[in-house]
């Protein structure tokens, strides 16, 4: 009993000198140990007491520590304001957009038609076709198919005339020459350029639709056509000929309204050009003249019109023959 009259009497004394002081103390069989207190300028290691002493160990807890902590104290609390507010912004934002129904967009798949929720492009990242390269690929593929079973000779090149009027070693060569039956003799070989295979999003913001575009590349090396040559130098000359393009390209797009699911196709040819000869079968004077003056861009329109004959056989393929790739949003890029 002497022992707490002791600890109050110091408790009494501490409070009425260092205002705040929070003191609570724990009861053993002859001593007190101080728990837990709060003291504004010393912090209380231990307090000790039996019958005969009481041991008060402290150290002094500078200003500069105390103010330290009370900086810190404002930062963590303001911090947890500016999060919770960009919290509650986040989520209003959310149920707005998620809330349009503007934004919903029609997606076909092998089972029949679904819907899907197409929320703002802003806020929707990595809007992807699944598997577009082999989609693409395999439209293609059907399309050289089907070219192969029409049998490529009848991709067919327009007539086509060149005018001569060159004097040659005292010669005057003065006339035209015709180009008649062009056509394809052979291709060595078909490639699809596996770079060229890409998806392309974008936006209209008039009517407030998406589409996408996939695009592909179909390459023909050595591709070799014939034609019988006829010229007019005041004489008739006639003969047949061959001539052959290292690389001709056929660019295809199709492109995909993702709310009313329309689809198009577009092909455009390319034809680089080549220093080749024509090769003559006979060979005259004549031939000789002919395949020094011959351009071989002069075939360019003739070929490059054959994306007229691959356009609606590609059409069909995507709309009849091979679906279109599903649409997915938030997806890895494959």
């Amino acid at each position: 009993m002497e022992c707490c009259k002791k600890l109050l009497k110091l408790q009494s004394y501490l409070q009425n000198r260092h205002k705040g002081l929070f003191f609570n103390y724990l009861q053993s069989n002859d001593y007190f140990v101080c728990a837990q207190w709060k003291f504004p300028t010393y912090k209380i290691r231990s307090l000790i007491m039996t019958e005969s002493r009481i041991q008060l160990f402290a150290t002094q807890f500078p200003c500069h520590e105390l103010y330290s902590l009370l900086i810190g104290l404002i930062i963590v609390v303001c911090r947890i304001v500016v999060i919770t507010l960009i919290s509650i912004y986040h989520n209003a934002t959310d149920l707005t957009h998620t809330a349009s129904p503007s934004h919903r967009i029609r997606a076909e798949s092998d089972s029949g038609r679904r819907e899907s929720t197409v929320f703002d492009r802003c806020h929707v990242n990595n809007v992807r076709l699944v598997n577009h390269r082999e989609y693409m690929t395999e439209v293609l593929t059907a399309v050289a198919h089907i070219l192969e079973e029409r049998q490529w000779c009848n991709l067919k090149i327009p007539e086509f005339q060149m005018d001569v009027d060159q004097n040659i070693l005292n010669w005057d060569v003065s006339g035209t020459v015709s180009f008649q039956n062009g056509f394809t003799v052979s291709i060595q070989r078909l490639e699809i350029l596996e770079s060229s295979l890409n998806q392309i999003w974008s936006w209209n913001n008039v009517d407030g639709t998406g589409t996408v575009e996939v695009r592909g590349t179909l390459r023909m090396h050595d591709l070799t056509v014939g034609f019988d040559v006829v010229a007019d130098f005041g004489e008739i000359f006639r003969s047949s000929a061959t001539y052959r393009h290292p690389l001709i390209t056929f660019a295809f797009s199709i492109f995909r309204n993702t709310q009313t699911l329309a689809t198009s196709v577009t092909v455009v040819g390319t034809q680089p050009r080549s220093l080749n000869k024509l090769q003559f079968l006979p060979t005259n004077n004549a031939t000789d003249v002919i395949n020094a003056l011959y351009d071989s861009n002069i075939t360019f329109t003739g070929i490059t019109s054959w994306s007229e004959v691959f356009q609606p056989i590609a059409l069909d393929v995507v709309t009849n023959r091979i679906s279109f790739p599903v649409i997915c949003y938030n997806c890895p890029i494959t």
